[in-house]
């Protein structure tokens, strides 16, 4: 399918090359402009790579330096250090990894505790709290080097006062093997070990664009973004079903566990994306449903980028002040720029997709394919699995809207690992069986993926909850089969 290159394509543009300079311009705040980490140029991308490096040259000296790589990095997911008086520690030639986690793990008699982070997922918080994180990690990174005076530890030196966290596209196909090539040089600072290099032959992208153009159309903030906070939770679309299967099992290694997938610096880039997935969204949909932002965002951060406005409330907890600081990002400092495969695609192009061969539209439990296989499958590597644990429960087809709406919901008590479900909706007289292609790709309806591992359990509020929004599917079986009793059938897979 052709990318459809009209206005209506721009719906979804943040800003036009243009207008984006005529408007930095006038704007209270300099802008820094967040590219395609593929679409910089060789100044650019240095000067990226030596604030980075410098993060990690200041936390092999010093780990408890809030302006260090390992610091930034445990404000994803360590709730407390112990901060010696006067550190002794030194990198030397650990791990970096290795030696991030044996810092957060020490005990100092004579010193006193850091609360770096807490990051929030699985709830209405998740987008907002890491568009906080990734504020401060782009202030630190600039002014690492602001004049370009400072050589880091590889000999290089460059001005870092206009960095911005270049995004990683996971949608399109990748210009290394797997990943952004410059993420797979090991001479880069960018480079990690551990992260999982086996390849689909077929396809190298693994999370459909077609899907995600799809979630970008879900109006309703909770279905997409994720559930009140208050209410204890759950998570939204995008979260359990473009985020969390990247990190595991596509992408791997330390990205695989919350605790720990800050150390990777792929980390960045692939949050930078979604967080301009997160801006395209309001764009689109507008603010003003988005709950939670009168909550304090949990983390200790350089005090010198306060924002304005900025208050810490009467906790007893470090935090990056209330959620509604966040919503504006020409507040924040940065705008996107991106360029014609970072479109999503229209609903004309989505249309088109989701018709047989003969150019009818699938029609679930009638068509041999679900729509909804087609959306998560087509042309990306990513598949329901084939093996499981599988439950099964009878229902009852009937009209659903807004006001009634069918959601399956999957809570785990004490979660301590990531587990994905796939679901299925099938008449009682078929046997479910997700070992046959047949039965997956026709009544296949939906899956998520629950990010977890024991460090991040008390992010999840002890339990948690898979929310998959299957209105459309139920009113789809309605137009057919309104009355009928169906089962839907559940496949449990341990990450």
């Amino acid at each position: 399918m052709t990318r459809t290159k009209t206005m209506n394509v721009h719906v979804y543009r943040l800003l036009l090359v243009g207008l984006l300079w005529v408007l930095s311009a006038s704007l209270s705040h300099a802008q820094v402009i967040r590219k395609n980490i593929d679409s910089l140029s060789t100044e650019e991308l240095a000067a990226y790579q030596h604030a980075i490096q410098l993060l990690r040259d200041r936390s092999a000296d010093n780990p408890y330096l809030m302006d260090g790589y390992a610091w930034q990095a445990w404000v994803h997911n360590k709730n407390r250090v112990s901060v010696p008086k006067e550190n002794t520690l030194s990198q030397g030639d650990q791990d970096p990894t290795a030696f991030y986690e044996m810092a957060a793990t020490q005990t100092y008699a004579d010193g006193s505790y850091g609360y770096p982070g807490m990051c929030e997922h699985g709830k209405d918080i998740f987008f907002v709290w890491h568009r906080a994180q990734f504020y401060y990690f782009e202030k630190v990174l600039q002014n690492t080097d602001p004049e370009g005076t400072i050589v880091d530890s590889r000999g290089n030196k460059c001005p870092t006062a206009k960095v911005g966290v270049p995004f990683w596209n996971f949608t399109n196909e990748p210009s290394g093997t797997k990943f952004p090539a410059i993420f797979e040089d090991s001479s880069s600072v960018l480079y990690h070990a551990g992260r999982n290099l086996q390849v689909n032959p077929d396809y190298r992208r693994f999370t459909s664009p077609y899907l995600l153009a799809k979630l970008m159309q879900e109006s309703n903030w909770s279905t997409f973004g994720g559930y009140p906070n208050a209410t204890h939770g759950g998570y939204g679309t995008f979260e359990s079903q473009m985020h969390n299967p990247m990190h595991t099992p596509y992408i791997g290694g330390d990205m695989t566990y919350p605790s720990r997938a800050a150390y990777d610096p792929i980390f960045y880039s692939f949050h930078a994306y979604i967080d301009y997935i997160f801006e395209a969204w309001i764009q689109k949909h507008g603010s003003g449903d988005i709950t939670s932002l009168d909550y304090f965002l949990r983390a200790e951060q350089p005090k010198d980028f306060n924002l304005p406005g900025y208050d810490p409330g009467l906790g007893d907890r470090p935090n990056m002040g209330r959620a509604e600081l966040y919503l504006d990002i020409s507040e924040l400092g940065y705008q996107y720029l991106a360029r014609g495969k970072d479109d999503f695609y229209t609903e004309q192009e989505l249309e088109g997709l989701l018709k047989d061969k003969k150019g009818r539209p699938l029609v679930l439990g009638k068509s041999k394919e679900s729509p909804y296989y087609r959306l998560f499958t087509s042309r990306v590597s990513w598949r329901p699995e084939t093996k499981g644990q599988l439950t099964s429960e009878t229902i009852t087809i009937r009209a659903a809207d807004v006001a009634n709406p069918y959601s399956y919901s999957y809570t785990e008590k004490d979660p301590s690992s990531s587990y994905q479900i796939d679901l299925y909706m099938h008449p009682v007289k078929v046997k479910p069986n997700v070992s046959l292609e047949k039965f997956r790709k026709r009544y296949f309806v939906g899956a998520a993926t629950a990010w977890l591992d024991s460090s991040h359990a008390h992010h999840m509020m002890g339990e948690h909850k898979l929310n998959v929004n299957l209105t459309e599917a139920m009113n789809a079986l309605n137009q057919n089969h309104a009355g009928e009793a169906y089962q839907i059938t559940v496949n449990y897979t341990k990450r």
